[in-house]
């Protein structure tokens, strides 16, 4: 049998790395295509992951992702770390598109991103209510502290997702904020607009 131990031993080892990791990175986050896989009794653990990342690297050569990101000025690399941010941060389809664009607008501008999901990553990725003192924890993670985007993706991207960091709708906003159950999200491009939504977003029982 696996362990999870092994399997991340495997992952972390450095031994097996995507044709996108970037130079001295042994990190696989992001990286390993989720998807049924069957492998013979007794495969060992990097085989597993190898196999696994060359599906992720498969599948990212199929949509381009190493030309979209030329396009978009960044690397392949960044454009999953996008990609992973976009998995936690949008919760509806139709948000993907958008929040990929707020990532890049924030970016043009030299503004820190300030989002809540890669404080949660920095935590450990279980906590499910941030507090005041978290959004000042010392990691290259916490985006409210550290400019650009975090060292590595903090999720497995879907094929949706790297499609919205490839392909961002078109706009000037700089925030968002969830305003329903749903997860729906409210775009704005000033503060005023931001604090705005958050008071609405408050007003019913959100946030």
């Amino acid at each position: 049998g696996h362990s999870g131990a092994g399997f991340l031993a495997a992952a972390g080892s450095g031994r097996v790395r995507s044709v996108f990791s970037p130079p001295g990175s042994t990190s696989l986050e992001g990286l390993i295509q989720p998807a049924t896989y069957s492998f013979k009794p007794g495969t060992d653990d990097l085989t597993i992951v190898g196999q696994m990342v060359a599906a992720f690297d498969s599948e990212a050569n199929a949509i381009g992702l190493a030309q979209q990101a030329a396009r978009l000025k960044i690397t392949p690399y960044q454009a999953v770390i996008v990609a992973s941010i976009i998995e936690r941060e949008a919760k509806i389809p139709v948000d993907e598109g958008r929040v990929a664009q707020v990532i890049y607008n924030r970016l043009a501008k030299g503004m820190p991103l300030q989002l809540d999901s890669t404080v949660v990553y920095a935590l450990g990725g279980h906590v499910t209510t941030l507090n005041k003192p978290d959004f000042s924890i010392a990691s290259p993670y916490n985006t409210y502290r550290v400019p650009g985007l975090p060292p590595t993706p903090i999720a497995t991207p879907s094929e949706a997702a790297l499609a919205a960091a490839m392909n961002p709708t078109p706009g000037t906003w700089l925030y968002f904020v969830v305003v329903s159950p749903d997860g729906s999200e409210a775009f704005s491009t000033t503060f005023a607009e931001q604090q705005a939504n958050i008071a609405l977003a408050h007003q019913r029982g959100l946030g």
